[in-house]
Order: structure tokens, then C-alpha cells, then sequence
């Protein structure tokens, strides 16, 4: 199935107070370091109603007559990438997901996220599987090799659609749809913050099968 792409502003009634609340809580980094910055406990373990709103509300950007029949398994943390870490990300999916979202909260707009195709049909590794993107730290983005080898990845894309971060936006797509942070920060005073959400199921209650989506893009 090819979900759709979604982009909705003013997804909280609080943002601000979303933000607030975002620093009270405890960040720790990737193990693998396979992925930039600081992420909280998966959101459902700190408060399950602030969970359930977000993800019942992205159900219903899906399916806005039947959300009320659909059910989900999905896993949502706050991640926090601060002023040391700059320039683009690497083009890459998020494997063994069905759907993504990002909610930014804080930073530049120009710090938002981009959508590929690839540029040819051979293979393209993973990026958790390439030796030079593993173990990431702001320190390793700065020498010439990982830049030389990003910029040899990314070269493999064709950007088709990007998204500024505009504070209090969602957006969502296909979870096996490459896609890349444009910039993770600006400048020195800027931390970007945002609300990452990963479905690993979406499904009926009854049983019955979900109506498929032609991968159409939508805004809300």
C-alpha cells in the first residue's frame, strides 16, 4: 500500500505549551548512533493520553469518515538536534514502518524536510548499513569524507516535493518514501525540535480490509 502525503498546520491548539513541556523530559542518543540529536521515552510510556490525541489525530487526517474504526501500532518521540549539528541529512527510508510524521515546534523554517525518488534503479544501501553515515556526531559532519561521501549518497535522489518547518506542522508520508532533512540548524541560537511518530500497523477493528490510497498529496 502507498499512503499518501499529508501536510497539516496548526496541528496543536498549544504548541507552545507542547514545547514547554518537551523540556521537562529526559533525551538520550542513539545507541548505533544511526540517527541525529536526542530523543526522548516513546511518548505513550510518559503520558498515554498526549499519544493517543496525536496519533488519533493523524489517523483522521487518513481517514477522516472512519477513524473511529481504525486501529494502530505506532511509537512517537520528542527529538531534539541542537546548533552543533548542521547541513543536510542523508536521503534514506524508514524501513519496517508503514507511515511517518514529523511535528516541528521549534527552529528555522528552512530546517524542514524534503521527499526523493532515485535517479536510477540499482540498489541504493541503507543508510544504517553505510559505514560513513553509522555512529553519527556533530564533530564527524565537519571533516571532508563525510561530506564527500553524504553528497555522493544524496546525489542519487532527485528532490520532488519539500516542506519548510513552519512551527505547528505535521506532515506525513509513506514510510518507504525516501526522504531527508533539508538543514538540521541555521545558526547558533536555533534548536530544531520536533515530534517524530512512526506507524508500524494501521488495521480495522472489524477485520475488514483498510480502502487503499493512491498515493495522492493532500494539505489541511
Amino acid at each position: 500500500m502507498m499512503w499518501p502525503t499529508i501536510c497539516i498546520d496548526n496541528f496543536f491548539n498549544n504548541p507552545k505549551q507542547v514545547l514547554e513541556y518537551s523540556k521537562t523530559l529526559k533525551y538520550t542518543p542513539a545507541e548505533k548512533g544511526n540517527w541525529p540529536g536526542v530523543r526522548s521515552k516513546a511518548i505513550h510510556e510518559i503520558d498515554n493520553d498526549f499519544y493517543t490525541h496525536i496519533a488519533t489525530k493523524m489517523i483522521a487526517a487518513l481517514y477522516p469518515n472512519e477513524w473511529q474504526d481504525i486501529g494502530w501500532l505506532a511509537n512517537s518521540y520528542f527529538q531534539k538536534i541542537d546548533s552543533r549539528w548542521r547541513g543536510p541529512g542523508w536521503v534514506h527510508k524508514d524501513v519496517h514502518q508503514q507511515f511517518s510524521s514529523i511535528i516541528y515546534l521549534s527552529g528555522d523554517t528552512s530546517c524542514g524536510t524534503s521527499l526523493y525518488k532515485e535517479n536510477t534503479h540499482e540498489t541504493v544501501p541503507l543508510v544504517n548499513n553505510m559505514k560513513t553515515s553509522s555512529n553519527l556526531k556533530p564533530s564527524k559532519m565537519k571533516t571532508a569524507e563525510y561530506k564527500k561521501e553524504l553528497e555522493k549518497h544524496n546525489n542519487k535522489f532527485t528532490k520532488t516535493v519539500s516542506f519548510n518547518s513552519e512551527i505547528n506542522r505535521c506532515i506525513m508520508f509513506d514510510s518507504y518514501q525516501y526522504h531527508a532533512v533539508d538543514n538540521f540548524n541555521k545558526d547558533d541560537d536555533n534548536e530544531r525540535v520536533t515530534i517524530i511518530t512512526f506507524f508500524n500497523s494501521i488495521f480495522r477493528h472489524d477485520g475488514k480490509p483498510l480502502n487503499p490510497h493512491a498515493g495522492e498529496s493532500s494539505r489541511i
